[in-house]
């Protein structure tokens, strides 16, 4: 809902908004990047498809989106690599969820998944290796030095 409402916004509180994002980013990483209104747009379209898929109950691991936001201002501002945002997946909600989240909060969620990726890693799945649904959610090995 918050996409289609704040694609209904006039430019200047659209510009506000990507500000107001911005300078709390600045004020968590010490690092000052312009975020135009249209990535703030990407980043509400990917966050709404991720929670519309956990809302009905339905598999997040594989969800896909198909049309990724634009990545190349998030590239520069988090430092991952445009061929990882595009996938589409759940590392790319993790990677744009950074962009809205404290920093404590992001590393909290990072540290909960690494938790949860080494339980899955030792148990021993009959069907596939975990290492292969960590790929189907657009994991790449070595994801963690991006964080």
């Amino acid at each position: 809902m918050s996409t289609f409402f704040y694609k209904c916004l006039v430019p200047s509180l659209k510009n506000k908004i990507a500000t107001d994002i911005a300078v709390d980013y600045k004020r968590e990483y010490d690092e000052n990047h312009k975020i135009p209104s249209e990535t703030v747009e990407g980043l509400f379209k990917i966050i709404n498809i991720f929670r519309n898929v956990c809302a009905h109950e339905e598999r997040m691991y594989n969800q896909v989106v198909q049309k990724t936001p634009k990545n190349k201002i998030v590239t520069m501002i988090i430092n991952v690599p445009n061929s990882q945002l595009e996938s589409g997946r759940v590392f790319t909600l993790l990677c744009y969820l950074k962009l809205v989240l404290t920093k404590k909060q992001h590393k909290d969620l990072v540290r909960k998944l690494s938790i949860l990726f080494a339980k899955y890693q030792r148990d021993k799945f009959f069907t596939v290796p975990f290492e292969d649904i960590q790929r189907e959610m657009g994991f790449p090995v070595d994801w963690k030095k991006y964080f």
